[in-house]
């Protein structure tokens, strides 16, 4: 009896991209592009913005002058930055699960990415700043022989 062999080039590299992520994990967050991290980081940011305003609630009395308040919310901000600098929650990965999953974190869909960023960028009409008064022009009327302007 012969073997009969079928040839699947698709499954056999399936095979062996498994075989090969169990041994050696393929780091693909540098496949990630910047303006979909920076989305992710300044998400959790959020959160912990809102997460210490919730807390603050709970532990101090209405300030008096909004000066006070001001001040007390840009340092609520800068808390939270710094919060989601340092500590490593996963929120932001959890974000990124959602928006930017696994299968789409390639080499090839990163350079396909960055090639339409280029693209995009040479197309991009740049606005300029016109005249700041306007020209004139003088027109005659035809019927009545006086000039505008």
């Amino acid at each position: 009896m012969t073997d009969i062999k079928i040839h699947r080039p698709q499954i056999q590299s399936a095979r062996a991209k498994v075989s090969n992520s169990t041994s050696n994990p393929v780091d693909t967050r540098k496949y990630i592009p910047k303006e979909v991290s920076d989305f992710a980081a300044s998400m959790e940011s959020q959160f912990s913005e809102l997460m210490l305003k919730e807390m603050q609630k709970t532990s101090q009395s209405s300030t008096s002058n909004s000066a006070e308040e001001f001040y007390n919310g840009m340092l609520l901000q800068e808390r939270a930055k710094s919060m989601t600098e340092q500590s490593n929650r996963g929120l932001k990965d959890l974000i990124l699960d959602e928006v930017y999953p696994q299968y789409k974190r390639t080499a090839a869909n990163f350079e396909i990415y960055e090639n339409q960023k280029q693209q995009f960028n040479k197309q991009k009409v740049q606005m300029h700043e016109g005249p700041t008064q306007p020209s004139v022009t003088k027109h005659e009327s035809a019927n009545t022989g006086v000039i505008y302007e």
